[in-house]
């Protein structure tokens, strides 16, 4: 079973030269229309557009297996494919939710993930005391998104399964999870109508609320390939043949309050 992966939880476009510019909207002001008698001044709606130019992040592996392993076991190759391709999924993941945006020694550029992204919507969860629960923080994080210029819906929620199983273990006061009060029925992957999707690669202890028809999109230059049989250096020599998986995208947040990082939710799980 394989993670989610984040890609295809987001809008995607296609570029094709080696950068992309887009506008991102900066705007911090509310809504400024207003009722005006006949042939006065109308106020004037400050949008702010800032052009951004970035290269695109290349995410690659290598596999190398001997000629016997692919002879002798069928299913040896397609497995270490598989097993590849999630490998490159997980760098993908952790690149759209936590890459920095620097420059490696090599030259090579990590993505600004959401985590980065300046702007974003962000908030620590607190100690809970009495009858409070994490279910009223990420309440105040969607109510949060729905303020100011941005009026952002989540599209969903993205968190670790052990943090998102320890929130469904606050009990109500009949013992019952306050998540899915009847396990055998009800589902605990929505939270305020929100769906929960469930991700190793996201830090213990986060969760992402994303609107996806206001944060912006995906832009691929070359999606997921496989490029293989091949051999490299000696490894004609040593029966070894080698295949690569590779891709190049980047991030583009238009609208970066269209993403909330709610932090300091659970770690661990604490059951009989």
């Amino acid at each position: 079973m394989w993670d989610i992966r984040v890609a295809d939880l987001l809008p995607a476009i296609t570029a094709d030269s080696s950068s992309y510019e887009f506008l991102k909207d900066t705007t911090t002001s509310a809504a400024q229309a207003a009722v005006v008698g006949e042939g006065q001044v109308k106020p004037q709606v400050d949008i702010t557009l800032t052009p951004e130019t970035f290269s695109f992040a290349k995410i690659a592996g290598l596999l190398k297996l001997s000629r016997e392993q692919v002879a002798d076991f069928s299913q040896a190759l397609g497995y270490s494919i598989n097993q590849l391709q999630r490998n490159i999924i997980s760098a993908e993941n952790h690149q759209l939710l936590y890459g920095d945006g620097s420059t490696n020694s090599d030259g090579s550029i990590n993505m600004t993930g959401l985590a980065h992204t300046s702007g974003i919507l962000t908030h620590t969860a607190g100690t809970l005391s009495g009858t409070e629960s994490h279910l009223d923080s990420i309440l105040a994080a969607i109510d949060a998104m729905r303020s100011g210029p941005a009026l952002a819906s989540p599209s969903f929620a993205l968190v670790h399964p052990t943090t998102w199983h320890s929130v469904c273990l606050e009990k109500d006061g009949l013992n019952r999870s306050l998540v899915s009060p009847d396990p055998t029925k009800d589902s605990a992957l929505q939270v305020w109508d929100v769906p929960v999707k469930l991700s190793t690669d996201v830090a213990k202890g986060d969760l992402f609320l994303v609107d996806t028809t206001k944060m912006g999109y995906l832009v691929i230059r070359e999606g997921l390939q496989i490029f293989g049989p091949a051999h490299d250096q000696d490894d004609f020599s040593r029966n070894l043949t080698s295949w690569v998986a590779e891709l190049r995208e980047n991030l583009a947040v238009v609208r970066a309050s269209a993403v909330y990082l709610l932090q300091g939710l659970p770690t661990s799980i604490t059951a009989p």
